[in-house]
Protein backbone atom coordinates (compact mmCIF):
# COMPACT_ATOMS: atom_id res chain seq x y z
CA UNK A 1 0.00 0.00 0.00
CA UNK A 2 1.25 3.23 -1.01
CA UNK A 3 2.36 5.90 1.33
CA UNK A 4 0.28 8.76 -0.57
CA UNK A 5 -3.65 9.59 0.12
CA UNK A 6 -6.05 7.49 -2.30
CA UNK A 7 -7.71 10.22 -4.07
CA UNK A 8 -11.11 9.76 -4.72
CA UNK A 9 -13.59 10.66 -7.74
CA UNK A 10 -17.28 10.98 -7.44
CA UNK A 11 -19.17 7.87 -8.67
CA UNK A 12 -20.45 9.75 -11.38
CA UNK A 13 -17.15 10.97 -12.84
CA UNK A 14 -15.94 9.77 -15.64
CA UNK A 15 -12.19 8.72 -16.01
CA UNK A 16 -11.46 8.57 -19.34
CA UNK A 17 -11.04 12.42 -20.54
CA UNK A 18 -12.05 14.50 -16.87
CA UNK A 19 -10.93 17.06 -18.26
CA UNK A 20 -13.10 17.61 -21.92
CA UNK A 21 -16.12 15.57 -21.29
CA UNK A 22 -18.89 15.59 -18.72
CA UNK A 23 -19.90 13.44 -15.91
CA UNK A 24 -22.43 10.83 -16.07
CA UNK A 25 -25.45 12.28 -14.98
CA UNK A 26 -24.32 15.27 -18.04
CA UNK A 27 -23.37 17.52 -15.98
CA UNK A 28 -20.78 19.73 -18.20
CA UNK A 29 -17.18 19.83 -16.12
CA UNK A 30 -15.48 21.88 -18.62
CA UNK A 31 -16.35 25.14 -17.30
CA UNK A 32 -15.25 24.21 -14.25
CA UNK A 33 -11.81 22.95 -15.51
CA UNK A 34 -11.97 26.60 -17.28
CA UNK A 35 -11.97 28.09 -13.85
CA UNK A 36 -9.51 26.52 -12.36
CA UNK A 37 -7.23 25.17 -14.83
CA UNK A 38 -6.90 21.43 -12.99
CA UNK A 39 -9.20 18.24 -12.84
CA UNK A 40 -8.13 18.01 -9.67
CA UNK A 41 -10.46 21.29 -8.62
CA UNK A 42 -13.43 19.75 -10.31
CA UNK A 43 -16.30 19.04 -7.96
CA UNK A 44 -15.78 15.36 -8.35
CA UNK A 45 -12.82 15.08 -6.60
CA UNK A 46 -12.57 14.88 -2.66
CA UNK A 47 -9.13 17.04 -2.68
CA UNK A 48 -8.85 20.49 -2.97
CA UNK A 49 -5.90 23.41 -3.02
CA UNK A 50 -4.87 25.41 -0.77
CA UNK A 51 -6.61 28.91 -0.95
CA UNK A 52 -8.84 27.77 -3.42
CA UNK A 53 -12.43 27.11 -2.68
CA UNK A 54 -13.95 24.40 -5.65
CA UNK A 55 -17.59 24.34 -6.78
CA UNK A 56 -20.35 22.87 -5.23
CA UNK A 57 -22.33 20.13 -7.09
CA UNK A 58 -25.31 18.43 -5.58
CA UNK A 59 -24.73 15.49 -7.43
CA UNK A 60 -21.40 14.63 -5.99
CA UNK A 61 -21.39 11.24 -4.08
CA UNK A 62 -18.18 9.27 -3.37
CA UNK A 63 -17.68 5.45 -3.02
CA UNK A 64 -17.48 4.04 0.97
CA UNK A 65 -15.13 3.02 2.02
CA UNK A 66 -16.53 -0.84 2.10
CA UNK A 67 -17.03 -0.04 -1.77
CA UNK A 68 -13.23 1.13 -2.10
CA UNK A 69 -12.24 -2.02 -0.82
CA UNK A 70 -14.20 -4.15 -2.89
CA UNK A 71 -13.08 -2.17 -5.98
CA UNK A 72 -9.37 -2.96 -4.60
CA UNK A 73 -9.81 -6.44 -3.98
CA UNK A 74 -11.13 -6.93 -7.90
CA UNK A 75 -7.87 -5.33 -9.05
CA UNK A 76 -5.94 -7.16 -7.24
CA UNK A 77 -7.64 -10.49 -8.72
CA UNK A 78 -7.61 -9.15 -12.10
CA UNK A 79 -4.18 -8.67 -11.83
CA UNK A 80 -3.62 -11.64 -10.36
CA UNK A 81 -5.73 -13.70 -12.91
CA UNK A 82 -3.37 -11.25 -15.86
CA UNK A 83 -0.54 -12.76 -14.04
CA UNK A 84 -1.75 -16.34 -14.21
CA UNK A 85 -2.90 -16.15 -17.88
CA UNK A 86 1.17 -14.64 -18.75
CA UNK A 87 3.18 -17.25 -16.63
CA UNK A 88 0.90 -19.89 -18.75
CA UNK A 89 2.00 -18.30 -22.45
CA UNK A 90 5.03 -17.47 -21.46
CA UNK A 91 6.79 -20.42 -23.26
CA UNK A 92 4.65 -19.81 -26.49
CA UNK A 93 5.82 -16.45 -26.42
CA UNK A 94 9.46 -17.08 -26.26
CA UNK A 95 9.28 -19.60 -29.08
CA UNK A 96 7.49 -17.43 -31.09
CA UNK A 97 9.78 -14.72 -30.64
CA UNK A 98 12.66 -17.30 -30.54
CA UNK A 99 11.54 -18.14 -34.52
CA UNK A 100 11.82 -14.41 -35.96
CA UNK A 101 10.50 -11.71 -37.79
CA UNK A 102 7.60 -12.18 -39.85
CA UNK A 103 5.46 -15.25 -39.05
CA UNK A 104 2.13 -15.51 -38.49
CA UNK A 105 -0.01 -18.52 -37.15
CA UNK A 106 -2.19 -20.31 -34.53
CA UNK A 107 -1.59 -22.91 -32.20
CA UNK A 108 -4.17 -24.37 -29.38
CA UNK A 109 -4.54 -22.02 -26.72
CA UNK A 110 -2.36 -23.23 -23.29
CA UNK A 111 -4.68 -20.61 -21.50
CA UNK A 112 -8.12 -22.25 -21.64
CA UNK A 113 -7.26 -25.45 -23.26
CA UNK A 114 -10.62 -24.75 -25.75
CA UNK A 115 -9.59 -21.96 -28.06
CA UNK A 116 -7.71 -21.20 -31.07
CA UNK A 117 -4.65 -18.41 -30.67
CA UNK A 118 -4.02 -16.62 -33.70
CA UNK A 119 -0.46 -14.62 -33.42
CA UNK A 120 1.56 -12.45 -35.79
CA UNK A 121 4.97 -11.46 -35.17
CA UNK A 122 5.93 -8.24 -36.69
CA UNK A 123 8.54 -8.00 -39.72
CA UNK A 124 9.58 -4.77 -39.30
CA UNK A 125 10.02 -4.67 -35.12
CA UNK A 126 9.16 -8.23 -33.65
CA UNK A 127 6.38 -7.37 -31.92
CA UNK A 128 3.76 -9.59 -31.08
CA UNK A 129 0.21 -10.00 -31.11
CA UNK A 130 -2.17 -12.86 -30.22
CA UNK A 131 -5.42 -13.30 -29.54
CA UNK A 132 -7.27 -16.27 -28.38
CA UNK A 133 -10.80 -16.99 -30.32
CA UNK A 134 -12.30 -17.88 -26.91
CA UNK A 135 -14.50 -14.45 -25.79
CA UNK A 136 -12.28 -13.07 -22.60
CA UNK A 137 -8.98 -15.57 -22.92
CA UNK A 138 -6.22 -13.32 -23.87
CA UNK A 139 -4.92 -11.01 -26.22
CA UNK A 140 -2.30 -8.58 -26.05
CA UNK A 141 -0.03 -6.61 -28.35
CA UNK A 142 4.17 -6.06 -27.29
Amino acid sequence: MSDYPRYRWCRHHKKPKPMVDECALGIDLTKHVGKFGSAYMLPCHDQSKDGIAKDECAHRSFFTDAEIAEQDAESDRCVAETMRRLNVIAPLVERLRKDGKGRSGTEPCPVCGDGEVSWRVDSWNGHLAMRCSTTDCIAFME
